[in-house]
């Protein structure tokens, strides 16, 4: 919420929230998780589409920036399979309820 508040967006309602989660469902995450991503993106909301946007092979390459591209160019001349470059995130526990609540309390 305190994203929310410095992006000046205002509070959600019941109805902005079931769209979230059912977007976040579409998605294959938990709100908890969209919540997450949504506050490491800045996004304001979350639409399941962006996400399966940046999932296309295709556009991987495109994404990456110059040192990522240059890190795996190197590893297969080496002969070796390119390490991830980031640490998956860990499972937050689900709490969508207790989320909502929290959020219409901040406004």
């Amino acid at each position: 919420m305190q994203v929310r508040k410095a992006k000046r967006t205002g509070g959600i309602t019941e109805y902005g929230w079931k769209l979230f989660c059912n977007q976040a469902a579409k998605a294959g995450l938990t709100p908890a998780q969209a919540i997450d991503l949504c506050i490491e993106r800045g996004w304001q909301g979350f639409k399941a589409e962006w996400l399966k946007r940046e999932q296309e092979p295709e556009d991987d390459f495109k994404r990456m920036g110059r040192q990522e591209r240059e890190r795996q160019r190197l590893a297969k001349q080496q002969g070796q399979a390119p390490a991830p470059s980031s640490k998956p995130a860990s499972e937050p526990q689900n709490h969508d309820d207790e989320i909502y609540e929290e959020l219409n309390g901040l406004f």
